[in-house]
């Protein structure tokens, strides 16, 4: 569990709600093999934590400085949606109360994400990147245009803010007639 004890906490809390959020991390690497990211070279392979344990390491940091949200910073909390809902379901199972977000992928349905925000997701990033099939298609990013609607919809219905990256004149793309 990461130990935060020689770092002034106050120090980084917002001023403007005075909410206490600390980093951590479930997983590392990507499933994907996206032709613009680096991810998957740097990580090789997609590797996760028992999420007993990283329940058992948030309730402890919770616990221990009384923090109000995660911040996660995986690459892709929804590389395995039964492990993601396994996640959410387990923080709810405890009555672990805080908000948290990540990095997902445009693959969500409404009934996952309405058990994402019970369990405190209140934020996510969406690499749409791009809106064009043949553009994502090009990008390898195993998402259509539809997946990336229907993830929006699914997150947006359920509460969740979404902040979305798209890539502009990825090679290719400009040109083509949309």
């Amino acid at each position: 569990i990461p130990d935060f004890e020689q770092i002034d906490i106050a120090a980084y809390e917002r001023t403007s709600n005075h909410l206490r959020v600390f980093p951590f991390q479930l997983t590392r690497g990507c499933t994907d093999k996206c032709s613009f990211c680096s991810e998957w070279k740097f990580w090789e392979r997609f590797r996760s934590d028992d999420v007993g344990h990283g329940i058992d390491q948030i309730a402890q940091l919770k616990r221990d400085y009384e923090i109000d949200g995660i911040a996660f910073t995986d690459s892709l909390l929804n590389g395995v949606m039964p492990r993601l809902r396994g996640f959410a379901e387990g923080l709810l199972e405890r009555n672990i109360e805080l908000k948290w977000g990540g990095f997902m992928r445009a693959n969500m349905d409404l009934e996952t994400a309405k058990l994402l925000r019970r369990a405190g997701c209140v934020l996510v990033f969406i690499g749409i990147e791009s809106f064009d099939d043949d553009t994502l298609r090009e990008m390898n990013k195993r998402r259509t245009m539809a997946d990336n609607v229907q993830a929006l919809e699914a997150f947006l219905s359920a509460g969740i803010a979404v902040r979305a990256g798209f890539i502009s004149g990825f090679p290719g793309e400009i040109g083509r007639a949309h």
